[in-house]
């Protein structure tokens, strides 16, 4: 994960351009006075995901991992 520092002056003038970068993964640290006050990040996935797909996920990798055991002892 990328990371940029920039300053509080600096961000108010390029937020649009900030927020571009960060959609695309780039992580920004905002500083005052050379202290950090704030962080812009992405997003992340597991947001996105919904929980009743997540489970049916973990389910079917279960059941994989077991198909797997079996395959091995044979």
């Amino acid at each position: 994960m990328k990371k940029k520092v920039i300053s509080t002056a600096e961000a108010r003038k390029r937020f649009a351009e900030i927020t571009d970068e960060v959609f695309q993964g780039v992580t920004y640290v905002v500083v005052r006075h050379g202290k950090e006050i704030a962080q812009i990040v992405p997003p992340t996935a597991k947001q996105d995901v919904d929980p009743a797909l997540e489970a049916d996920i973990k389910a079917f990798m279960n059941e994989y991992d077991d198909v797997l055991n079996e395959l091995a002892k044979r």
